[in-house]
């Protein structure tokens, strides 16, 4: 009765984030501003979200992501009820079995901490890759009152 396709709306807080859809590692979508809306395949798989501010604000923001487990699809009980094993063996195959949630799914962006680079882009696979950062120079500390070098020993 669903398919094998769900469509996810996903929204961050704050909004106006890019987001990727990571599916066994390996990423299967990106929306360019949330809240947006992609399709992944059913699978008994979970699913990870990750997001990264944009914008103005992005500098104030962590990559964040979340975890979205799949379940048993309550379409399926019709399906059974109305073709039988036939039909329960069609959600089988198709992947029509389970479902990501309700299809809603709100990443709340964390504050990035002091000291961490800023995160540039999104990773190509997750688990697995690195985010990328910007490198924050460690602050020197400038003397605005350099002392003069003296010499150590008279001079002939």
């Amino acid at each position: 009765m669903t398919g094998q396709m769900q469509t996810l709306h996903i929204n961050t807080s704050p909004p106006g984030s890019t987001c990727a859809v990571y599916q066994d590692g390996v990423r299967v979508g990106v929306i360019a501003a949330t809240p947006g809306t992609i399709k992944v395949k059913r699978s008994d798989r979970r699913i990870m979200i990750g997001c990264l501010k944009t914008g103005a604000d992005a500098s104030r923001y962590d990559y964040s992501y979340v975890q979205q487990d799949s379940r048993l699809n309550p379409w399926v009980w019709g399906n059974l009820v109305a073709g039988g094993p036939f039909g329960l063996g069609v959600d089988m195959i198709t992947g029509a079995l389970r479902q990501y949630g309700t299809g809603h799914v709100t990443v709340q962006l964390a504050g990035r901490e002091r000291g961490l680079g800023q995160a540039t882009a999104l990773p190509a696979s997750w688990p697995g890759s690195p985010v990328p950062r910007q490198v924050t120079p460690s602050p020197l500390r400038a003397n605005p009152f350099p002392q003069p070098v003296l010499p150590t020993a008279p001079l002939p």
